[in-house]
């Protein structure tokens, strides 16, 4: 078994509007911009998300991901918890952000171990410059 160092984990997303991607995170999210480095055949830019970093590698040419509504395998989305959310997306909206589901309460009615918890919380969705999904979510 693995045995972690970090709470958190690093995300990578390759992305075709790096700039885009830079208002989104850093200036619409708000996000820190932690660091900058070159690597071959891109550049990468750290944004701080408590524990853990996202990772935008700018690839120039990088052709748009086209999205779908239908169910595929891999990664649907990723999670931000945020303290307070209704400010969050006016803020995001402000910026132009795409706000994909508004803010929706949602109580599954359970309570799971640590570090779940209680399964009740608002959350939204939107999406970046390059159309990811995002859910923030605010606990209940």
């Amino acid at each position: 078994m693995a045995e972690i160092s970090k709470p958190g984990c690093d995300i990578g997303i390759q992305v075709s509007d790096l700039e885009g991607q830079m208002r989104f995170y850093g200036e619409a999210l708000g996000l820190p911009h932690v660091g900058h480095i070159d690597v071959p055949g891109a550049n990468l830019h750290f944004y701080a998300c408590g524990h853990t970093l996202l990772k935008l590698y700018g690839i120039p040419g990088l052709a748009r991901t086209p999205r779908s509504a239908e169910p595929r395998s891999g990664v649907s989305y990723f999670t931000i918890h945020v303290a307070d959310l209704a400010k969050t997306v006016a803020d995001l909206e402000r910026h132009g952000a795409t706000i994909l589901q508004p803010i929706t309460e949602f109580d599954a009615g359970v309570t799971l171990p640590a570090p779940i918890g209680r399964v009740k919380a608002r959350f939204a969705m939107v999406a970046d410059a390059d159309g990811n999904k995002i859910e923030l979510m605010e606990k209940a």
